[in-house]
Parts: C-alpha cells; sequence; structure tokens
C-alpha cells in the first residue's frame, strides 16, 4: 500500500512541477524569466512614475540618453556575455575568476573609449542630445554609468555560466526597486535629469553586493560543482567566438538602441516617448525567449548528444508560456497603456500589439540562435543576428513614412515572421523530427489546438459570409430541381453547413429544418473551379453507365440537378451519408490499418471490374510521363531547382526505357486516393461511399490509387509533405510489411507484375505532383510545398 501510495504521489501535479524544476534547465531558465517578468513589471511602474512625474519631452530625451547608453555599453562588452555563458559551465574556478575579470576590465576600458568618442561627435550625430557634452560634469557622468553597466550586464551572464541564475532575480529586483525610489526623490532636484540619473544611481548601488556574491561564494563552490568536467579552453577559441558573435550582436544590439535616435530624428521625440515605453513592455516578451535560451547554452555546452530534442522542449516550454502573455498583452493594449496616460493609450495601442506579436516568431529566431552559438557555428551565428534585424530597420524606413511610429511595429513583425519561417522551413525543420514531438506529447497537443484554433476562427468567419451571401436565394437556387422539391417546398431548403476547399468553389450542404435529407450545393467561382467540377460530374456521369461495375455503383454520388446562378453554373449532387476516413482514423489512429484494407478492398474491386490488359505505347506514356513533365517545365517548379530539366530529360528517358513495349494491366482509377474521398460508417469499418473523381482516369495505372493510398496514410501519421515521404520510401525501396502484402495481393488480383517500387513510385508522383500544381497554381509558388515535394524528390532521382 506504502509503495502505491508513494507511486501516486510522485504524479500529483505539486509533484510534477517540483520534479520539472529539478531539472537545471527549467529551474535557471525561469529564474532568468521571472527576473525579466519582474524588472519588467516594476520598469512598467517605473515609466508609468517617469510619465506622470515628468514631461513627455523629458521622458523622450532620457530615455534617447538611456537608449545610447545601453548601445554603447553593447559594443563595449563585445559580447562577452555570452562567451561567460557558453564557456564558464566547463571551466575551473580559477580560470572561471580570470575570465570574468578581465571582460569586466576590457569592457569597462571600451566603454571608456566609446562614450567619449560619441560625445566627441555628438553635435553632429544627434544634436537633441548635445547637452551631454556641455559641461566636464555630464561628460564624466555619463562615461561612468557606461563603465557601471557594462559590468551590470556582464554579472548576469556571470552568474548564468556559473549555473546560479536563481541569484539573477534578486540582483535585477534590487536595481528596479532602488531607481524606483531615486525617480521619486530626484524629480525636485534634478527635474531634467532625474531619470537618467535615478537610472546609473541604482545600477552602481547594485553591482556591489552582486560582485561579492560572485567571487566570495559562488566562484569557490564552482570547483565542486565542475568537477571532472573542467576543460582547459584555448585563448584563440574564446577570441574567435567573441568576435563572430560580436559582430552578428553589433548588428542587432545597432538596431535596438538606434531606433529611438532614428525615430527622434524621423517623426518627433514625443513619438520615440510612445515608442520607448511600447518596446520596453515588448521586449519583456523578447527576454523570455532570450533567457531561456541563455539557460539552454548553460545546460547543453558540456553534453551536445541531447541538443535536438532539448532545443525542442525548450522551444515547448517558452511557447507555454509565451502564447497567452502575447495574447492578454494583444487584447489589454489599451487598457496597459492608459496607466501611463491617455496620450500613449491613444497613439501607441497598435504599435503595441504589432511589437508584442513579433515577439511569437522571435521565439524560434532566439531558439536557433542559442543552438548556433552551443554549436559554435559562428557563420550561421552572423547570419541571424544580422538579417532579421537588418530587416527591421530596412522595413522601418519604408512604412515610418506612411504609418509613422507603427511602422516600426510592423517592421519588427514583418522581419521576425521572415526569418522565423525561413527557419522553421529548413534547419529547425530537420533538427526537430516527428520523433522528437512524439516525445514531447504536450506541444504536439499545444500546437495542433492552437492550430486547430485557427482553422476552426477562420473557417467561422468564412462560413457566415457565405451563409450570409447566399441565404436568400437557396429557395430560387432549389426550386428547379425536381428531385429535391419532392422531398419538401424549396422555401424550407436551407443551408445546413459549408465546407471548406482548395478550389475556387463553394460548397454548402443544404437541406430542410426536419428532414435529415441533405445535398450538396457546388458553387464555382473560377473558371478552373468549373473546368474540375465539370470534369467530376462527367466521370460520375460515365461510371454510372458502366455496366461492369454493377452494384458497386451504389457508392458513387449522383448529379441531382445542373442550373445558373447569377451567370454562373451551379450543382446540386447526392449528399451521401457517413463520415470521411480521414476523421475516423485521426480520431482514433489504432484504426488506420483496418481503415487501410476497408479501403483497399473497395478500391481493388473497382479496379478488378475495370481492367483490362495493354501493351503500353506512345499514348499511354503521354498520359502517365510525358504530359506531367512538360506541364512540370511549363510551371514554376523548375525554377527551385538549377538542375531541374536535365534530371527530367533523364527522368522522361528512363521511364520510356521502362514502360515502353510493356504488358500492364490498366483499369478506371480514381486518381486521388487519400482517405478524406472515402466515406465510412461512424465505426470505421466499412465504406459506403466514394467522392471526388475529377483526377480519375478511364485508362490508368492501377498503381496510382495504391501508392496514393499507402503514403497518405503515412502523411496523416507523419505529418510530413508527401514528396518527403517519397524520397523515404525512394531509398530503402521497399514497402512495410503490411503494405507489401497488400500490394502482392493486387498483384495476384489483376494477374499482373507491376512495375517496380522506384517505378511505381515515380509515376504516382508524376500524376500527383501535376494534379495539385492544376488543381491550384498557388502550389507551385510555395517555397515551401514545392520544397518538400518537388526539389527533395529530384534531388532523390
Amino acid at each position: 500500500m506504502s509503495i502505491l501510495i508513494t507511486r501516486i504521489q510522485k504524479y500529483t501535479p505539486i509533484a510534477r512541477l517540483i520534479e520539472h524544476l529539478r531539472d537545471p534547465l527549467y529551474r535557471n531558465g525561469y529564474a532568468l524569466v521571472f527576473s525579466s517578468g519582474a524588472t519588467s513589471a516594476l520598469g512598467m511602474v517605473y515609466w508609468m512614475v517617469a510619465a506622470r512625474t515628468y514631461t513627455v519631452e523629458v521622458v523622450g530625451l532620457n530615455s534617447a540618453v538611456i537608449s545610447a547608453m545601453t548601445f554603447l555599453t553593447h559594443l563595449a562588452v563585445f559580447n562577452m556575455m555570452n562567451a561567460l555563458n557558453r564557456f564558464l559551465p566547463n571551466m575551473s574556478s580559477a580560470v572561471a575568476r580570470r575570465m570574468i575579470a578581465y571582460a569586466y576590465l576590457i569592457s569597462s576600458i571600451a566603454a571608456l573609449v566609446f562614450s567619449l568618442v560619441f560625445l566627441l561627435g555628438i553635435s553632429a550625430w544627434e544634436p537633441e542630445l548635445d547637452f551631454l557634452s556641455s559641461s566636464p560634469s555630464t561628460i564624466l557622468w555619463f562615461t561612468g554609468a557606461t563603465m557601471i553597466w557594462c559590468i551590470f550586464v556582464l554579472q548576469d551572464s556571470a552568474l548564468t555560466g556559473l549555473r546560479q541564475a536563481i541569484w539573477v532575480p534578486a540582483d535585477n529586483l534590487l536595481f528596479a526597486l532602488a531607481k524606483i525610489g531615486l525617480l521619486v526623490a530626484l524629480v525636485s532636484i534634478l527635474p531634467f535629469y532625474g531619470v537618467f540619473a535615478s537610472w546609473t544611481i541604482a545600477c552602481a548601488i547594485t553591482i556591489l553586493p552582486t560582485n561579492f556574491l560572485i567571487f566570495g561564494r559562488l566562484l569557490p563552490r564552482h570547483v565542486a560543482a565542475t568537477g571532472d568536467r573542467a576543460e582547459l579552453i584555448p585563448l584563440n577559441q574564446v577570441i574567435k567566438y567573441v568576435a563572430g558573435d560580436y559582430f552578428g550582436s553589433l548588428v542587432s544590439n545597432a538596431v535596438i538602441g538606434l531606433l529611438p535616435v532614428i525615430i527622434i530624428s524621423q517623426v518627433s521625440s514625443s513619438a520615440n516617448a510612445y515608442y520607448y515605453l511600447c518596446w520596453t513592455i515588448t521586449y519583456a516578451l523578447y527576454l523570455v525567449s532570450r533567457n531561456m535560451g541563455i539557460s539552454f547554452i548553460a545546460e547543453v555546452a558540456g553534453d551536445q548528444s541531447k541538443l535536438n530534442l532539448t532545443s525542442f522542449r525548450l522551444f515547448k516550454n517558452t511557447a507555454t508560456i509565451m502564447v497567452p502573455l502575447i495574447a492578454i498583452i494583444a487584447l489589454g493594449a489599451p487598457y496597459i497603456l492608459r496607466l501611463f496616460g491617455g496620450d500613449y493609450a491613444n497613439e501607441g495601442a497598435t504599435l503595441l500589439r504589432l511589437l508584442c506579436l513579433s515577439a511569437l516568431p522571435n521565439i524560434v529566431v532566439s531558439i536557433y540562435t542559442s543552438i548556433v552559438r552551443v554549436q559554435r557555428r559562428i557563420p550561421a551565428l552572423v547570419l541571424i543576428l544580422t538579417i532579421p534585424y537588418l530587416l527591421v530597420i530596412a522595413f522601418s524606413f519604408i512604412f515610418m513614412d506612411t504609418y509613422g511610429i507603427n511602422g516600426v511595429g510592423m517592421a519588427w513583425l514583418v522581419g521576425q515572421s521572415l526569418t522565423a519561417g525561413v527557419l522553421l522551413a529548413t534547419e529547425l525543420r530537420t533538427m526537430w523530427t516527428i520523433k522528437d514531438m512524439q516525445k514531447e506529447t504536450s506541444i504536439k497537443l499545444l500546437l495542433k489546438a492552437f492550430v486547430d484554433g485557427f482553422r476552426k476562427l477562420r473557417s467561422g468567419w468564412s462560413s457566415k459570409q457565405i451563409i450570409s451571401r447566399y441565404s436568400p436565394w437557396i429557395s430560387e437556387i432549389v426550386r428547379p430541381a425536381s428531385l429535391l422539391t419532392e422531398i419538401a417546398s424549396s422555401e424550407k431548403w436551407e443551408i445546413k453547413q459549408v465546407l471548406s476547399t482548395l478550389r475556387d468553389m463553394d460548397i454548402l450542404v443544404i437541406g430542410t429544418q426536419n428532414s435529415s435529407d441533405t445535398a450538396m450545393l457546388h458553387l464555382p467561382k473560377s473558371e478552373s473551379a468549373l473546368f474540375d467540377f465539370e470534369r467530376n460530374i462527367k466521370a460520375l456521369a460515365a461510371l454510372h453507365a458502366d455496366a461492369r461495375l454493377g452494384d458497386w455503383r451504389r457508392l458513387l454520388p449522383r448529379l441531382l440537378f445542373k442550373g445558373q446562378f447569377q451567370g454562373w453554373p451551379y450543382f446540386i449532387v447526392e449528399r451521401l451519408s457517413g463520415i470521411s476516413a480521414e476523421k475516423a482514423i485521426l480520431d482514433n489512429t489504432d484504426t488506420s490499418q483496418a481503415m487501410l484494407d476497408s479501403i483497399f478492398d473497395v478500391i481493388g474491386d473497382f479496379h478488378q471490374k475495370t481492367a483490362r490488359e495493354v501493351i503500353v505505347g506512345d499514348q499511354l506514356l503521354k498520359d502517365w510521363v510525358f504530359n506531367p513533365i512538360q506541364n512540370f517545365r511549363n510551371s514554376n517548379l523548375v525554377y527551385f531547382h538549377r538542375k531541374s530539366h536535365v534530371i527530367l530529360d533523364r527522368l522522361e528517358r528512363q521511364m520510356s526505357e521502362k514502360l515502353r513495349n510493356q504488358r500492364q494491366v490498366v483499369s478506371c482509377i480514381h486518381g486521388d486516393c487519400w482517405p478524406g474521398n472515402y466515406l465510412v460508417i461512424p465505426d470505421g469499418s466499412r465504406v459506403i461511399g466514394v467522392i471526388d473523381w475529377d483526377y480519375s482516369q478511364p485508362t490508368g495505372l492501377p498503381i496510382i490509387d495504391l501508392v496514393g493510398l499507402f503514403l497518405s496514410l503515412r502523411r496523416m501519421k507523419e505529418n510530413r509533405e508527401l514528396g518527403e515521404i517519397i524520397t523515404d520510401v525512394l531509398k530503402l525501396n521497399a514497402w512495410s510489411e503490411h503494405e507489401q502484402a497488400l500490394w502482392e495481393q493486387a498483384e495476384h488480383k489483376l494477374n499482373i507484375i507491376f512495375p517496380g517500387i522506384r517505378e511505381s513510385l515515380v509515376i504516382f508522383w508524376l500524376h500527383h505532383l501535376n494534379a495539385n500544381v492544376q488543381k491550384n497554381r498557388y502550389f507551385s509558388l510555395n517555397p515551401i510545398w514545392v520544397y518538400g515535394n518537388f526539389v527533395k524528390v529530384l534531388n532523390q532521382l
């Protein structure tokens, strides 16, 4: 009994939380996040007090001075914060002590030099701030403050590198509280300089106890913590790391530090006050990702074998924290800014929303930055620290002329989103595998819930628009359809549901209020959608007229009526009962194998009933190989691969040699054989309908349906592009055991040996890719889709 109680207690929420916090990755990460959150909250209080006790012009100019000081600090520390965080975990106590001391000394000297250079040229660079060089006392004050701020910045990284980030909140809270107290105390003494004075004096007060803790207590303890992991890192490696990291960070920090100065020049000092407050709130969100990344570096630096999975765990936890925070700030932006005054709420609400939304893609950017720091991939680090921020500067100048300070928020959102999209499509796509995601079930469910929620929201809004558009016309549309008016008068028919589709077509489920009898109303909105659906109708008519199919035709929907609505044809089609096999599988993944067998039996009977033997000649080769390849050549696809024409020419020759004059069995094929086009009874055990016949062929190879079924089920399980799955099967040149058994069963039914796996995959790939490009031209314009479905397969061929 006691063992059972212990096991139950182990899985209580509190026990799980304690176990979670024992992991240094999360404990130190959350300490840094708490530090950022608490100091940001106090920072809001600080700027709220400043906004109510000082004029807008004073706040704007003082915040610009602080920005200049922090910018010079970022220049002077040479990004040694990341070097401390990266190398201290594996250093002995003596070496770590020297590294921290040298970092303080070098940055202080550099801060002195950079500050003096800045002040000498300040009248040319920023005349608004030339009061800083007006007297020896202000020069001494600004340069001393910059030197002290360097030590303040580095000491937090020293604590984190020593894996003692739990002290960082105490350090930062002391600073935040001290500067609030000084802000109020100095308002009457220094009405013009009070904001900057409170900042710098509080910083000087804070560094003394913190560094006593580092050198007096934590460094001696570091000996026992490091143990056998201590290593002597060559100085040239540290210098190389710092140099590359510094160059990249210089750009990002320049953007953050100089944007307020640019806003003062381009707009006004008042506009900068609004921007600076909004950025202060947003930067707290950026710091969540950054701080979790800092903890990640300290934990993984000594063991990179768990880099991929640990980085994904980091993404999971960071997203869990960030998504609700971003939502709260975006929704409550006017109310948050109203705390600072009515002008801030009126001028800054939209800006705050744009800035905080940019923190969402920054999660991905920040995590990737931490990954390449651990790997010491300096070129990649330089790119990730420069490109998104250069985009911000470029888009700021573009958008600011039209949208004012809101344009800066738009620039942050666009710059971060573009960078995150590229990373997710390339580097992180290969690092965060499906296997890793399955180990982290909670993030998989979180992401699925987020995506599903967004889709439902978008679908719900779209559905309301469509229902509103067509509801007044339903009776007029139904009235000529005698098969429907026999059930009920046209006035009783209404829109029950709107279905989504990739085509330019509205699909409405219509029925009567008190009847289960329903039909599908198809309303094409373009010539291509009309062409596709008419092809579907013609295929269904031909299949219903095919006596060879016999009772199998009960699985096919019937056309009930074709009419004209506002100059466009519309179609009313019988709605078959049942649910999509795709939904049945997603609801219960354990049924996927049984569902595969059920669909295989249905489509196999269809092939067998319409099969005939042929010798492959020019016309069939044209239909199966030459025409699809020619369509690829005429599309945008070929521009994504510099050798595409060469590979396609070779593929054309190879397939012609393999298939020409060979005996094959052809049949009617569905052409889009995936579970979404099969309707099943609620428990999924029996197929009762087959829909969407617009890509069927009267003389196709049955392997197109068979391969499509196999691959689509894999795609549903693995959530990858179909082309990537084709590439995997090509590499192995083998089906799974269950798939191979069905393959052989199909060959036996049709009394034929199918082409080899490679040839079969190529034929299916040509058919599938061609159908998708023809169906929706935007596929060929989507680089992620093209890379996964065209480029990767070409590289394997």
